[in-house]
């Protein structure tokens, strides 16, 4: 499985990350991205309390599993700071 990460404010896709379910699916978007070298603003290291992870304009990235991201709102990611 694949996820893309779209950056609004350059209007192109950043990356296309593999994703593996058994793997990756009970981590944080959040920690998923950072881990996959991908910029998440966050000043409350994922306590869900600063809200500047936000992604695909209401997300909280730090408070969704990658699965229930995927679930949840398909397989794109934007974030419109990149």
């Amino acid at each position: 499985m694949k996820l893309s990460v779209f950056g609004k404010a350059s209007n192109k896709i950043i990356a296309v990350i593999s994703f593996n379910e058994v793997v990756d699916g009970d981590k944080n978007l959040m920690n998923f991205l950072i881990n996959n070298k991908i910029t998440v603003a966050s000043s409350c290291n994922g306590e869900g309390k600063c809200k500047k992870c936000i992604i695909n304009n209401d997300v909280v990235s730090c408070q969704i599993t990658v699965i229930n991201f995927i679930r949840n709102f398909g397989n794109t990611i934007v974030i419109n700071y990149l």
